[in-house]
C-alpha cells in the first residue's frame, strides 16, 4: 500500500490485504503449488521495505505485490516435470521467494524437500529461524 517514512516502523497502513483466489493458478511444467505453512520475518527485510534497498543482492519490495521472504509450505500440487516432489510434502524455500499469501506458486529448483525424518526431529519452522538462514548469520556473521 505505501512505504514507511524513513527509520520509522513498518506498520499495518503499510499493508493492503486482499482475498486471493484459490489455487491461483495450475503450475507449470517445473512448478509447485503449495498451502503455505510458516513464514519468515527476518530483520532484513525491513530494508526492502524502502524504495532503495542500499545493497546489489535485493531489491525493494513493488508496492501492489506479495511481500516474499523464505517459507515452509505443504505440497498440494507438483508440475509434470517436477521429479522428486508429491503432494504432501514440505518443502522449504530458504531465501526471499516465497510470497505472503495462502497458497503460492514456486519454481521447483528453488525449493527443497523437508526430509520427514527432519520434520520429526525438530519442528520444521526451525529451518527459518535458528537452523536457517538467520541461525546461519548469527553463527558465522
Amino acid at each position: 500500500r505505501r512505504r514507511p517514512a524513513a527509520n520509522q516502523p513498518v506498520c499495518l497502513s503499510c499493508f493492503e490485504p486482499r482475498p486471493q483466489p484459490l489455487p491461483p493458478r495450475t503450475p507449470a511444467p517445473h512448478e509447485v503449488l503449495c498451502r503455505t505453512v510458516y513464514l519468515s520475518v527476518d530483520p532484513f527485510l525491513r530494508c526492502r521495505f524502502n524504495a532503495s534497498t542500499g545493497v546489489d543482492y535485493t531489491q525493494p519490495y513493488a508496492l501492489g505485490e506479495p511481500i516474499a521472504s523464505a517459507g515452509i509450505g505443504e505440497v498440494l500440487q507438483v508440475g509434470d516435470a517436477v521429479r522428486g516432489l508429491a503432494p504432501g510434502d514440505l518443502v522449504v524455500e530458504p531465501f526471499d521467494s516465497f510470497p505472503w499469501q495462502s497458497v503460492a506458486v514456486l519454481e521447483a529448483a528453488k525449493v527443497q524437500r523437508v526430509p520427514p525424518l527432519l520434520a520429526l526431529l525438530l519442528p520444521p519452522s526451525a529451518l527459518l529461524g535458528a537452523c536457517g538462514q538467520t541461525g546461519l548469520t548469527a553463527w558465522c556473521g
